[in-house]
């Protein structure tokens, strides 16, 4: 946006905005002072920020956005259940809109969007916002374009997974220890897929949820992963010892210290909580090495 608003001079609006009736827009004097915000609200409108408690938060509180205003839909025609799921009436009994967007009012009243409701990741407890985690990957020299999304984990409940379309040949270790070393620890993501290009609507948004079903493996959609056979998925257990029925393992692939899977004669990469991982991996190996790890992965 800095680099759009030093090309164009102070020509530029950005706005904000749902076809149901609620936005904001940010002038180009302001853009250089608010960076990240799409504005307040339009004149005549008001837009706040709905806490947990179901009730307006206070500035600098991230929530979901509501908007209310003269030029608010009435309803979605013959839809009463998807009307009453996006509309909250306040005290006054004033009907406002739910957009279904997470962001935050600073001391002036400038919004910041911080990622869609469905999109957020709740990770251990955390709620990981993908757009923080994509401003980071973005400032990546060999980075065109990412999207970041959360995975079933059977531990974490999610995960981040970044899916990427890189500019020139890009190692996708490197981009994950380069990433995760400007993320704070809960924020770290556990992989990257590389696409030629990411699923967009008609308006140019991506589809997100068409990426889950593309790029989420098979054994983190469901618990059959746990069924796969010894010789094909061969991990090491909780407590370091083979498990030799199933090969259960709930370790954390964003922690501190390295871990393998043994998958056939190969080592892959994965990263967990424990210690002393290595020297038990070279035992059950037989010594092998490969797949020293250097990033957390699948």
């Amino acid at each position: 946006m800095r680099e759009a608003v030093a090309r164009l001079g102070e020509l530029l609006f950005e706005l904000y905005s749902c076809t149901e009736g609620v936005g904001t827009v940010i002038k180009p004097t302001r853009i250089q002072e608010k960076p990240g915000s799409v504005g307040v609200a339009i004149l005549g409108t008001r837009i706040a920020i709905l806490g947990d408690d179901d009730q307006i938060a206070s500035r600098g509180v991230i929530g979901e956005i509501i908007g209310y205003g003269p030029g608010l839909m009435k309803c979605y025609h013959k839809r009463p259940d998807a009307t009453a799921e996006v509309t909250w009436r306040d005290g006054r009994n004033r009907t406002w809109l739910k957009t279904g967007d997470i962001g935050r009012l600073d001391e002036d009243g400038y919004l910041t969007i911080l990622d869609r409701n469905k999109d957020m990741i709740v990770s251990g407890g955390f709620n990981v916002y993908a757009t923080d985690i994509e401003q980071v990957i973005a400032d990546h020299p060999q980075v065109a374009e990412v999207a970041v999304i959360g995975i079933p984990h059977p531990r974490w409940s999610e995960v981040p997974l970044a899916v990427v379309i890189a500019r020139l040949s890009l190692d996708e270790a490197d981009l994950v220890e380069w990433t995760n070393a400007r993320l704070a620890k809960h924020q770290r993501i556990v992989g990257v897929r590389f696409h030629i290009s990411l699923p967009r609507n008609a308006l140019g948004k991506i589809l997100k949820r068409e990426l889950r079903e593309q790029v989420t493996p098979h054994r983190f959609r469901t618990r059959e992963w746990l069924k796969f056979p010894l010789r094909s998925f061969f991990p090491i257990s909780d407590n370091l010892q083979l498990n030799r029925k199933i090969g259960m393992s709930l370790l954390h692939p964003t922690g501190d210290s390295d871990a393998h899977f043994l998958s056939g004669h190969r080592l892959v990469p994965f990263r967990c909580t424990r210690i002393r991982i290595r020297s038990d991996i070279r035992r059950l190996s037989g010594g092998n090495s490969e797949g020293a790890c250097r990033s957390c992965r699948f």
